[in-house]
């Protein structure tokens, strides 16, 4: 994670467009508070995000270079869970990730772990706490 204030910028999408007075106003509340997701996540307001911005792919090699980094991450985890054949090393690609970057990603059943993984998380509150401070403009 970043030290200090970051920035965004995200390939031009109508989705995260239709998000983006939500995104302001998750940048924007100052409150402080800290929202425990699972084991290794957390959300901590105020956000150290500063902006996000739209921007045109083919102008912006970092955010080529996020497509290319996350299209090999989907491929490998396809592979690794047998709904594609062939194609990248998965363990190549997934090699190149730390654990706690692929949370997410890659299905499990170990639902004793998952169950402590998620022990003692904060959801209700999250859940309560958006509804009460950045549900409405």
């Amino acid at each position: 994670m970043a030290d200090g204030p970051y920035l965004v910028e995200h390939d031009q999408s109508k989705n995260l467009l239709s998000y983006h007075d939500l995104l302001v106003r998750f940048i924007n509340h100052k409150d402080e508070v800290t929202l425990r997701q699972s084991a290794s996540a957390s959300l901590t307001f105020p956000l150290k995000l500063q902006s996000v911005t739209q921007v045109d792919s083919r102008r912006s090699p970092a955010v080529q270079l996020a497509d290319v980094m996350i299209g090999a991450a989907i491929e490998a985890t396809k592979t690794l869970t047998g709904q594609r054949a062939g194609g990248l090393n998965p363990h190549d690609v997934m090699s190149l990730y730390a654990d706690h970057q692929i949370i997410h990603m890659l299905p499990s059943t170990d639902f004793e772990g998952k169950k402590r993984f998620r022990q003692g998380t904060q959801a209700n509150e999250v859940i309560d706490y958006f509804g009460k401070n950045l549900s409405k403009p």
